[in-house]
């Protein structure tokens, strides 16, 4: 009887030991996803930004020629 709740208690000390390691480890990931969810709208804006720059660009017929023409 007294092996069996030293068993026990070996087993609830590895679950909670693993238990933490787990809420470490998706801390650390929930962290990194946050970081990626910021790099992500970083690149949405500047290629946002490219996409109007690309459209207000003058196709080579529409420029005017330069005045030494």
């Amino acid at each position: 009887m007294n092996e069996d709740i030293i068993t026990l208690q070996i087993a609830i000390t590895r679950q909670e030991d693993d238990i933490s390691r787990l809420s470490d480890e998706l801390y650390t990931q929930q962290k990194e996803i946050a970081e990626l969810r910021t790099y992500i709208q970083k690149v949405d804006n500047i290629l946002g930004h490219l996409k109007q720059d690309e459209n207000n660009i003058r196709q080579p017929n529409e420029e005017t020629p330069p005045p030494h023409y």
